[in-house]
């Protein structure tokens, strides 16, 4: 880790339909539309799987293999990187926030990371008490 300058990539975490929104002062319903329209780093891994069926990274990994272009979307990396990825910290009291994303590779949206060998559980916290 000496010697070459280190890139840390932050990755959004949050549930679905409750990613962080920006907006200016009297736009929130403009931001609010165009919010549902755009993908955060997170959905769009979950397009990224849909279409590519032999990429089986971990959310964690992904900028290792992938970039995020300017139309939120990854595509495939062309040279490496020294490259440090974190994702966003989540309090305890939040554990069905992130904890299936550090277990479950090529998720392909928020059902899959809740399903357990075909059975699709209402919370995520139910999916992680399964063997």
């Amino acid at each position: 880790m000496h010697g070459k300058p280190h890139v840390v990539y932050r990755l959004a975490v949050h549930m679905p339909g409750e990613q962080h929104i920006y907006y200016q002062h009297g736009q929130a319903e403009q931001a609010i539309q165009q919010a549902q329209q755009c993908h955060t780093n997170l959905t769009a891994w979950f397009e990224l799987n849909q279409n590519d069926i032999t990429n089986q990274y971990f959310y964690c990994d992904i900028p290792h293999h992938y970039v995020l272009n300017k139309t939120t979307k990854w595509t495939k990396r062309e040279r490496s990187s020294n490259l440090i990825t974190r994702m966003y910290s989540v309090s305890p009291n939040q554990g069905e926030k992130f904890t299936l994303l550090l277990h479950v590779s090529g998720a392909k949206s928020f059902e899959v990371l809740r399903t357990v060998q075909g059975h699709t559980f209402p919370t995520f916290r139910g999916s992680l008490h399964q063997p």
